[in-house]
């Protein structure tokens, strides 16, 4: 078997997909405490250091969701 390099993986979501998740995985598991969603702000939302705020917002609430145990 051979060595194996990490893979750097970029994929573009928008904040609906998000919400959707979210949603999706409070009906399924009821038991469980999500951890909240970056609140959606609709003013500067083009500006870039809003979107990248956002994105590692983002990013840690996924980072929270699969350390979930």
């Amino acid at each position: 078997m051979r060595n194996r390099r990490p893979t750097h993986l970029t994929v573009f979501r928008r904040y609906s997909h998000f919400v959707a998740l979210h949603t999706v995985l409070a009906r399924r598991l009821p038991g469980i405490t999500l951890p909240p969603l970056p609140e959606k702000h609709y003013a500067g939302r083009f500006n870039d250091d809003f979107v990248e705020a956002r994105r590692g917002d983002l990013e840690r609430y996924l980072a929270r969701v699969v350390r979930h145990r």
